[in-house]
């Protein structure tokens, strides 16, 4: 099973992420809400993508298709559902400044500062085409769920569909584990567009031997980190609020765990710790005994790998700890900032930053220079995208709808819905999550909180007429 598994994944994942597609696409028409929820369930699975200069990865094809063909009708036929919105208003000044800045230094960038990487006109000067169109494709999924979600059963179900998918990337990262372990044989390497990567996922560490990093189907193994604590967290905020999302939570909470550890992924484990906090500081002591329980896994864990790495696993993530700093994207992006820090209150466009933060490149990480980018958290990625002004446009979005739904919750249920609350807390930490690592999913949060602040609103003015 494992060996037809394997080579499936290594000679026709391109057939079968087109399969996929056109699953997506078929239920476009069909059936749009599901449609949605393929694009929520594969948002995970970072290895499932086309190669077509850049990687499209399956949700982007859907939500760019939705917004070609449906984008018109579907529109306008939100746009009457949430023109009264003064969220969904400063979610479009939002858009609209992100696509003035891209043009604007587009044109004022001075061509000596317009460094020329190798690909030709779509890396190029043709670049802020592609990061146009990707922006949209993201703040699509904002609005999605406004054209294709009737009630709030169907925008909840959001929430356990992406815990599944964590479910399914875990079981792909454990069978990887063991066939590496049995049979010194990855069945799952990372894909990459020059082909598949057998060594990209090792930790190699001159005292110790070299130490596979789990990243089942989700890229990277710090793609796989962060699509961990998403599931973790999913789960722990339902527990905290006495709900179960899934059957046997507890026990896929401490899969999960097992599965981050195993990755040895410096983004994942600094997210495990943020997410702790920040949970520790939402529900106090009302959270001891799911910490507990997860303190114990995570000594459990930890001996399983002692006794499975020669005795030596506090080398491995020693050796992953340290590595906490500015990854190079970052770094590049931060030292340009303090040398031309007026850039950092306006941005200088989608994908612009790249022109200027090539210089700021160090040596030893030579990749770059040749491949265009910008910055890897939310905090840089925005900071050269749309500056202080654009984050404080986004965040001021997300404080409001936090803000309102709390306020309206109460208004209209007596009390703070217990999914209300769940949903507000997950944006709290998201967002933070955010800033240290750019993840799209922030995004689902946010058109999640935007239906519900529309459909209270509707009750209210249903309620309480205005004169």
């Amino acid at each position: 099973m494992l060996s037809i598994l394997s080579y499936l994944y290594l000679n026709y994942l391109n057939v079968f992420v087109i399969l996929i597609i056109i699953a997506g696409l078929f239920y476009l028409f069909k059936n749009p809400l599901y449609a949605f929820y393929i694009a929520i369930f594969t948002m995970p699975f970072k290895s499932l993508y086309l190669w077509v200069g850049t990687n499209i990865e399956i949700w982007k094809i859907l939500s760019a298709v939705t917004l070609i063909v449906y984008g018109p009708t579907l529109i306008m036929k939100s746009y009457r559902r949430i023109k009264d919105n003064k969220f969904f208003h400063l979610l479009l000044f939002y858009v609209f400044y992100a696509l003035f800045l891209t043009v604007l230094f587009l044109f004022m960038i001075p061509e000596h500062d317009k460094h020329t990487v190798v690909g030709g006109f779509f890396k190029n000067e043709g670049r802020f085409m592609y990061q146009i169109g990707f922006f949209l494709i993201t703040l699509n999924l904002v609005l999605w769920p406004i054209y294709v979600i009737k009630n709030e059963e169907e925008l909840f179900r959001i929430l356990k569909i992406m815990v599944y998918s964590v479910v399914v990337l875990s079981a792909f990262g454990i069978v990887q584990e063991l066939s590496i372990m049995l049979m010194n044989y990855d069945p799952f390497p990372i894909h990459r567009p020059t082909g598949f990567d057998y060594e990209g996922g090792s930790l190699v560490i001159p005292e110790a031997e070299t130490r596979h990093r789990m990243n089942s189907l989700a890229g990277e193994p710090k793609h796989l980190g962060i699509a961990l604590i998403v599931g973790m967290i999913i789960i722990l905020l339902h527990r905290l609020n006495g709900k179960k999302i899934i059957r046997y939570d507890f026990i896929f909470l401490i899969i999960f765990l097992i599965c981050l550890v195993a990755t040895y992924s410096t983004t994942g484990y600094i997210w495990y710790g943020v997410a702790m906090v920040l949970i520790t500081l939402l529900y106090g002591v009302r959270l001891s005994r799911n910490i507990l329980g997860l303190l114990i896994a995570a000594g459990i864990t930890m001996l399983v790998m002692h006794f499975s790495t020669g005795g030596e696993p506090e080398t491995y993530i020693a050796k992953t700890i340290n590595k906490a700093g500015l990854e190079v994207q970052d770094e590049a992006v931060f030292d340009f900032l303090k040398e031309e820090p007026y850039f950092a209150i306006t941005g200088l466009g989608l994908g612009n930053v790249h022109f200027y933060a090539d210089d700021y490149l160090p040596p030893r990480f030579p990749l770059f220079r040749d491949t265009p980018f910008k910055g890897n958290s939310g905090l840089f990625l925005l900071s050269g995208d749309v500056g202080f002004l654009g984050m404080s446009m986004l965040f001021m979005l997300i404080i409001g709808l936090i803000k309102s739904n709390k306020k309206k919750s109460v208004l209209l249920n007596g009390t703070l819905n217990t999914n209300d609350k769940i949903l507000i807390h997950f944006l709290i930490i998201a967002s933070v999550m955010f800033l240290l690592r750019y993840f799209e999913f922030l995004f689902v949060i946010v058109g999640m909180m935007l239906y519900i602040n529309n459909d209270y609103s509707f009750r209210e003015k249903t309620i309480r007429p205005y004169p």
